[in-house]
């Protein structure tokens, strides 16, 4: 008898921890709402009803909490032309550009391990392939920090097109230099100087591919699986290009604007692999996030705790080593957004608290659905970034106009239009409307966690400066006339 009442106890215990996480998984499903609300227009949508409005067919979801997987849950279907291909947690989704974190963490174990550094040239551990050498290289050398960073100065655009089924598959060598059976047609040249710009580049993915297999002296895919995958319990990720016709896979199918399936494909194969050939599941994915997490405060060596600094520092912009970053005063969360021929997703992570989410969508215009979701499980949650906000009315918007200067001369003008605040800086002509969050406290749509305005004022309560939050750095403004 003396064991029953802790046994109850637990019981009790166990099914209230049931019921909460039943609770926050509904109010998930059920609370989508766009990134800037307007007041007496609050509105949220169920992921069922707006999976139709985006013409969305399957979708996947896993949710963080307190560094570990908290739930995962999928909707819809593999394919829109079979209603009993239902979607599980282990179905495959191409994963685009969210494979680029993967990259980053096989790259980074290499540095960690010494094998190379971030700052070095390229070029020296690069064997069976060279980035081209110009008056750019010259003035500066391609490292693997600026291929992470999207610095390089690489001129090949945005991403890939991807094969048909049935079509020759080109070497990572033919691919790199542009030639037949590759189907880009852009040769990777640096066209600024290395460390200078942002220029996203998948191009320079590829290049950290064939640099991992130059030094490793091993198939790209078979160096993460060991270093990333196997470690982190990645079970169901592969960068085979066709794992439902070679591993057996099941895998989602790709889907059209329209939310049809191709006529021509079942999915574009990725032969460029760090880039673009990654396929996962959510939850590994969220095993992915939780692992960087725990390497960052040290909670476990496959990469030491300087090495993940680096990646979740800001190195140009919002942009750390291969992953984007969010926070205004200090780093708070770290994402990537992937984008295939009929495929989208996003994953997203706190840096402190432990959170984060992933989703999958196995249709082109998934990722402002995704985005949806993301907001949803941020407010469930109570996430510091990626909340949803309601700007107030600012009754005085005179006082916050004019021109503003930093000691070094940096400017800001604030102006009004049209019953709306706005700001642009360094002469630029370009507008930002600013939206009011609380007396003094703005924030703006496109980057409503990256970029936090606080005005100052006097005792007299006149507005005399303001601070500028933005990617873990500070600007202090001064206003040029009072």
């Amino acid at each position: 008898m003396r064991y029953l009442v802790p046994i109850l106890l637990l019981v009790a215990f166990a099914a209230h921890s049931q019921e909460h996480s039943a609770n926050l998984i509904n109010l998930v499903e059920q609370r989508l709402t766009a990134s800037t609300l307007i007041k007496d227009t609050l509105s949220s949508s169920k992921i069922e009803s707006r999976m139709i409005d985006w013409k969305v067919n399957g979708l996947s979801l896993a949710v963080i909490n307190d560094g570990a997987l908290a739930w995962t849950k999928v909707y819809g279907l593999r394919n829109a032309m079979d209603t009993g291909s239902k979607l599980d947690t282990a179905t495959l989704f191409q994963c685009a550009s969210i494979g680029k974190i993967v990259t980053t963490l096989a790259a980074l174990y290499l540095v960690d391990k010494g094998y190379l550094t971030l700052d070095e040239d390229v070029n020296n551990k690069l064997l069976s392939w060279k980035i081209p050498e110009n008056d750019f290289t010259a003035q500066y050398k391609v490292t693997l920090r600026d291929l992470l960073t999207h610095t390089a100065g690489l001129m090949d655009g945005y991403g890939f097109l991807g094969y048909a089924p049935g079509e020759k598959i080109p070497s990572l060598l033919s691919i790199l230099n542009a030639i037949d059976p590759a189907n880009n047609r852009k040769k990777l040249i640096v066209g600024a100087v290395p460390g200078s710009i942002e220029r996203y580049s998948g191009g320079g993915f590829i290049i950290i591919q064939q640099l991992i297999e130059d030094i490793t002296k091993l198939p790209f895919e078979n160096f993460v699986d060991s270093v990333v995958f196997k470690p982190l319990g990645m079970i169901h990720s592969t960068y085979n290009c066709t794992p439902d016709k070679s591993l057996g896979r099941p895998i989602a199918i790709a889907h059209r604007d329209n939310g049809k399936p191709y006529k021509q494909f079942d999915y574009r194969v990725y032969p460029e692999k760090a880039a673009t050939g990654f396929w996962s599941t959510a939850t590994d994915l969220a095993r992915l996030m939780i692992g960087i997490q725990k390497m960052r405060v040290g909670e476990t060596n496959l990469l030491g705790r300087q090495v993940i600094g680096q990646m979740l520092r800001p190195q140009i912009n919002a942009m750390g080593l291969g992953v984007h970053l969010k926070g205004d005063s200090s780093v708070a969360g770290f994402w990537h957004a992937g984008n295939n021929a009929g495929f989208t997703g996003i994953v997203m992570a706190t840096c402190e608290t432990g959170q984060g989410a992933v989703v999958l969508t196995n249709s082109n215009r998934g990722e402002w659905l995704a985005m949806e979701i993301l907001r949803s499980v941020a407010k469930a949650y109570d996430w510091p970034i990626t909340l949803s906000f309601l700007p107030t009315s600012v009754p005085e918007m005179a006082e916050y106009c004019g021109s503003y200067a930093t000691a070094d001369k940096k400017t800001l003008k604030i102006d009004a239009e049209k019953e709306r605040l706005y700001f642009t800086r360094n002469g630029n002509k370009k507008k930002f409307y600013i939206y009011q969050i609380e007396r003094d406290n703005f924030r703006i749509a496109e980057k409503p966690d990256n970029l936090l305005f606080i005005f100052k004022r006097d005792r007299e309560g006149r507005v005399i400066g303001l601070s500028m939050y933005e990617n873990a750095g500070q600007s202090h403004f001064f206003l040029d006339k009072l």
